[in-house]
């Protein structure tokens, strides 16, 4: 694919960024994971979906570097998206044949994590900064969709005990939004008080994808594998949202739990305590910075752009806010396929 932006919308992107390049010039990755453990923590290859699932919410993350536990190297970096795409069954071509007392079996929890690692583009490439470089390289990448990234220090080296990669440090979009929060006073003022929609963001027709509420949670999963997103609104039957399914809601399902996937998809997550948070939305009328402050204080990745009437219209996601940021605004760009 390549990108086609106008000479226009790249001046307008170049002009938003240069109102706090010096900001983001003196800003290194290192510093803006300076305050977390330079220990991460990894899965071997020889664990079972049912293992790393249960490890991603004892560390309370959503992704873990698989380690090879022959030659102690890194194969990948596995996160809740593939599993929620395994456990929505769409392993194989030939899944739908199979019976779901089949699919469902507590026996696929067993599966050794290589056989789930890559189901998404972003856990089929190792992406790494040294703590040198420089943010505008960190958001070029964050504005493209990828979610995290690994930060290596000098002397950075893979744990001899294989449960750890030590002197490193795993950087997320969130850790970007908060650094932008933190700094709110560096960057372009304009652009911070501007709408959503002057921001040219939540514009995308068709770009929200929903699902009713009693829709089961595993269609719900399925649908969200097949639009490549990482969350659905929810919506009753007049069209209202009422919550969120997110890829990592799959955190606690278990063997003993997995049937639960057969569950309309509100009381699937009433069962996981995700009802009390309620959909997380704004108006395209809302300030970017309004927005931000919403999506930090959720600690969510997205909030969903709703009309006067709660119908979800759009989404704005980390990406999407990191983009703004970006020297190179990718969301003025249109993608062409080649």
């Amino acid at each position: 694919t390549r990108s086609i932006m106008s000479d226009s919308e790249r001046r307008d992107s170049l002009s938003e960024y240069s109102s706090h390049n010096h900001f983001f010039d003196n800003v290194t990755v290192g510093e803006i994971v300076s305050h977390k453990s330079k220990r991460i923590h990894c899965v071997s290859s020889l664990d079972s979906v049912q293992a790393v699932l249960d490890k991603l919410k004892d560390y309370d993350v959503l992704s873990a570097p698989v380690i090879n536990s022959a030659n102690g190297e890194c194969e990948g970096i596995v996160n809740i998206f593939d599993i929620m795409s395994y456990l929505a069954l769409f392993v194989s071509q030939e899944a739908d044949a199979r019976p779901v007392e089949e699919l469902l079996a507590p026996s696929r929890m067993l599966t050794p994590i290589p056989e789930v690692l890559g189901l998404s583009t972003e856990s089929s490439t190792l992406w790494d900064f040294d703590a040198a470089a420089k943010l505008p390289q960190l958001l070029d990448v964050f504005s493209k969709g990828i979610h995290r990234v690994i930060v290596k220090f000098d002397d950075a080296a893979t744990s001899n005990d294989r449960n750890a990669m030590n002197n490193m440090a795993i950087l997320s979009q969130t850790d970007v939004l908060n650094l932008l929060v933190r700094n709110k006073h560096h960057l372009n003022q304009d652009l911070l008080h501007s709408t959503i929609a002057q921001c040219g963001l939540g514009t995308i027709a068709g770009g929200v994808v929903t699902a009713n509420e009693v829709d089961s949670a595993r269609d719900v999963f399925r649908r969200m594998f097949l639009k490549q997103v990482h969350a659905v609104a929810i919506v009753n039957n007049l069209g209202e949202i009422t919550g969120t399914l997110s890829s990592s809601d799959v955190r606690g399902i278990s063997a003993a739990t997995i049937e639960d996937l057969l569950l309309p998809v509100s009381t699937y997550l009433k069962l996981r305590g995700q009802h009390r948070r309620g959909a997380i939305a704004v108006s395209s009328s809302a300030k970017l910075i309004d927005a931000m402050f919403v999506i930090r204080t959720a600690s969510v990745h997205r909030c969903w752009i709703v009309d006067d009437h709660l119908k979800p219209i759009s989404v704005v996601t980390l990406s999407d806010i990191i983009s703004k940021f970006s020297p190179y605004d990718w969301r003025h760009a249109d993608i062409v396929e080649e």
